[in-house]
C-alpha cells in the first residue's frame, strides 16, 4: 500500500505539471516533465481539460446551460423583480442563477475595515435620520427647511457614525472616528444641494425614507417591479424619487445605455403606485467631484420617457431569459467581487486574462 500511495502521489505531482506547463504553451513555454515515459498520454488527457477550463465556450449543464428546465418560479407574476435582480442578471446569468436560483450567498469575513456597503449603510441611516423631523411634520425638503435636517444632522450624526464599528463588527475604529467629520460635512452639502433641487417642483411633503414599492408592470404575465426608495417627496400631480449614492455620480449615459436600472424602475413603480402625472427621479450624490452636475430622469421630458420604455423592455427580455433557462457564464470583465459563486465558477476574476478559444 505503501508503494501505491507513493506512485499515485507521483502520478498526481506529473499530471500537475503536465497541466501547468500545457497552460503557459501560448505564451511559448517548451519545458517538457522530466523523466515522465508517459508524456504523450498525458498530454492528451491534460491539454483537452485545460483548454475548456480556459474556454468560454461550452458551457455545460453544471455552469448555466438548462434548456426546458421548469423556471417559473422565478417568472411567476407572483416573482418581484427589483433593481438588483435586473441587473444581477444582465452582469453574469449564472451569477444570478447562483444567487436567485440556488440562493448562494458571499462567504462572511472578518473585516478589518468598514467596506463600502457599510459605509453606504451607515450614510443612509444619517440622512434617514435627518429628514424624520421633516417627515412627523408633513413638510418637504427645500431651502425654506433645509436647516431643521441640518439640525438634527449635526446633533445626531455624530452619534450614529460612532458607534458603527461595534453595530456592524468590523475594526479600525479610530480611523474610522477619524473620518467622520469629513463625511458629516459632505451629508449636510448633500442635504443643501437637496433643498434646492427640490426647489420649484412644487413639493409639499416628505412621503417616506426607506419607502418601500411594489407594483405590477403590463406583460404578459405582468411583472412585479419591488424596491425600496430611500427618499420619496410629493407634491400635486407630482412624485420625486431620490436615491443616496455614498460613491461617485452614475453616469446618465449608463441609464441610457440600459447598463443601470435602477431609476427607471423606481420610476415605472412609483408612477403606478401613486398614480402621479410627473415623476422626477434622481442620484443623491456623496462625493461630487468639481465640474460634476446632479442630473435627473422627468416624465415629463419625452426624451426621458424613451429610457423608460427601454429599461422595461430590457426587463422583459431579461424575464424570457430566465424563463428560457440560460444562466450561462458571461465573460465580462472583470467579475464583480460580490459574486456568490465566484470561487466555483471556472470563469472567474482569477483567470481572467483568458483569451477566446
Amino acid at each position: 500500500s505503501e508503494v501505491t500511495s507513493v506512485a499515485r502521489l507521483v502520478t498526481v505531482r506529473h499530471n500537475s505539471s503536465s497541466v501547468a506547463l500545457t497552460s503557459r504553451w501560448a505564451e511559448g513555454e517548451v519545458r517538457r516533465p522530466k523523466e515522465m515515459p508517459a508524456w504523450a498520454t498525458v498530454v492528451r488527457v491534460a491539454a483537452p481539460v485545460e483548454q475548456q477550463r480556459r474556454s468560454f465556450r461550452a458551457a455545460g449543464r453544471y455552469e448555466g446551460d438548462l434548456p426546458g428546465v421548469d423556471v417559473e418560479w422565478l417568472t411567476s407574476a407572483r416573482s418581484g423583480w427589483s433593481a438588483s435582480r435586473l441587473e444581477s442578471y444582465r452582469t453574469c446569468p449564472f451569477q444570478f442563477f447562483a444567487h436567485y436560483a440556488l440562493r448562494l450567498d458571499e462567504l462572511s469575513e472578518e473585516r478589518g475595515e468598514a467596506d463600502a456597503a457599510t459605509r453606504g449603510t451607515v450614510i443612509h441611516a444619517i440622512l434617514e435620520d435627518a429628514v424624520q423631523p421633516l417627515v412627523e411634520a408633513g413638510r418637504p425638503l427645500v431651502p425654506e427647511t433645509v436647516e431643521v435636517a441640518i439640525a438634527r444632522l449635526r446633533a445626531n450624526a455624530r452619534a450614529i457614525w460612532d458607534r458603527a464599528p461595534e453595530e456592524y463588527a468590523f475594526g479600525r475604529a479610530a480611523l474610522w472616528r477619524y473620518q467622520g467629520d469629513e463625511a458629516i460635512a459632505q451629508m449636510e452639502a448633500l442635504l443643501r444641494r437637496e433643498a434646492q433641487a427640490s426647489a420649484g417642483l412644487g413639493l409639499e411633503r416628505i412621503e417616506g425614507g426607506e419607502a418601500s414599492l411594489k407594483q405590477e408592470l403590463p406583460g404578459d404575465p405582468p411583472m412585479l417591479a419591488v424596491g425600496r426608495v430611500d427618499r420619496i417627496d410629493r407634491g400635486p400631480g407630482v412624485i420625486q424619487i431620490v436615491d443616496y449614492k455614498s460613491g461617485g455620480l452614475i453616469s446618465r449615459r449608463s441609464v441610457e445605455r440600459g447598463e443601470r436600472l435602477q431609476l427607471q424602475w423606481y420610476t415605472l413603480a412609483a408612477r403606478q403606485q401613486y398614480d402621479a402625472e410627473r415623476v422626477v427621479a434622481r442620484y443623491a450624490v456623496l462625493r461630487l467631484k468639481p465640474g460634476e452636475e446632479e442630473w435627473s430622469l422627468d416624465t415629463a421630458r419625452p426624451d426621458d420617457e424613451a429610457i423608460l420604455a427601454d429599461a422595461a423592455q430590457v426587463a422583459r427580455e431579461v424575464r424570457e431569459a430566465v424563463r428560457s433557462g440560460r444562466f450561462g457564464v458571461a465573460p465580462n470583465v472583470p467579475c464583480p467581487s460580490y459574486c456568490a459563486f465566484i470561487h466555483a465558477c471556472r470563469v472567474n476574476h482569477y483567470t481572467r486574462w483568458k483569451t477566446w478559444g
